[in-house]
């Protein structure tokens, strides 16, 4: 995962050269809230996003990158500590969808692992790399903020083949 610059996270949200147009646009759809920093909230997160994606393509994807962050900034960061939050935030537009979450940050930076084939964790961020169209992070030890960025695939390019041309007309 790669870093980059402090709060930098909004202008990668709006970088018409990731979401295919302007994310912050009006037509932006944005909802932000925080939950205590136990584990039993990732299933409110789940149904939180679920029911703000209903319908759309996209929410299985987003709804399960919601859950392994959040699952991760409880057992990973300060956030899970007694009187530890964690906020989630959602965004979604006409073709595309993007889902961040903040911690209360650790020392070390966010990592994706290879985990055996008989582990029950380590998984998560590896997925999430795998079928979101991006994800990055930003902050330090005092807070973090992981977010992905989920696509429709555009649909495919249809070329009608060009009627030949009249002479004389």
């Amino acid at each position: 995962m790669s870093s980059i610059a402090q709060n930098s996270y909004i202008s990668v949200f709006a970088d018409t050269r990731i979401t295919g147009r302007a994310a912050n646009a009006p037509s932006t759809l944005r909802w932000r809230r925080t939950y205590p920093g136990r584990a039993d909230q990732a299933r409110l997160v789940r149904q939180f996003v679920g029911f703000l994606l209903a319908g759309d393509p996209l929410a299985e994807e987003v709804v399960f990158a919601a859950a392994e962050l959040s699952a991760n900034a409880v057992r990973h960061t300060r956030s899970g500590r007694p009187g530890g939050s964690f906020t989630v935030e959602i965004r979604h537009w006409r073709d595309g969808a993007a889902i961040a979450v903040t911690d209360q940050g650790t020392a070390g930076p966010p990592r994706s692992r290879d985990a055996d084939e008989l582990s029950e964790s380590g998984r998560g961020l590896r997925t999430i790399q795998t079928i979101a169209r991006c994800l990055h992070w930003t902050g330090d030890e005092n807070g973090r903020t992981v977010f992905a960025i989920f696509m429709q695939e555009p649909p495919a390019f249809v070329h009608a083949p060009s009627r030949p041309g009249r002479k004389g007309m």
